[in-house]
């Protein structure tokens, strides 16, 4: 009950600890697939969020036998290799860290 209670509390005042702001502001620089190639794009939480879960997902389409071609050149890459390299490239880089700070802003707004 005391982390229900918590939680409540935190969930309602998020918008005055800046949780929401944390969510919306755009500080990612995220490496995203193209046709043509990689570009970067500026990301906020939600959307690295959302990114990341989509290449997680498209990852999960490719075979074993593709997996095991080592060759991740751009130009042959499939669409799941190169979710894969996608996930590979900022699961420590950006998203774990990402989601560090949330946890910490949110708890931030909790104990005020």
């Amino acid at each position: 009950d005391e982390f229900k209670d918590e939680f409540g509390a935190s969930y309602v005042t998020a918008h005055q600890h800046g949780v929401r702001e944390f969510y919306l502001h755009e500080r990612y620089n995220v490496s995203v697939p193209f046709p043509t190639g990689w570009r970067t794009d500026i990301m906020n939480f939600w959307k690295l969020g959302n990114e990341w879960i989509l290449r997680v997902e498209q990852a999960s389409t490719g075979s074993v036998t593709e997996y095991k071609n080592l060759d991740y050149s751009p130009l042959f890459l499939s669409e799941s290799k190169t979710a894969v390299k996608f996930v590979n490239e900022h699961l420590f880089r950006l998203v774990l860290p990402a989601v560090e700070e949330m946890v910490e802003t949110y708890q931030g707004g909790a104990k005020r």
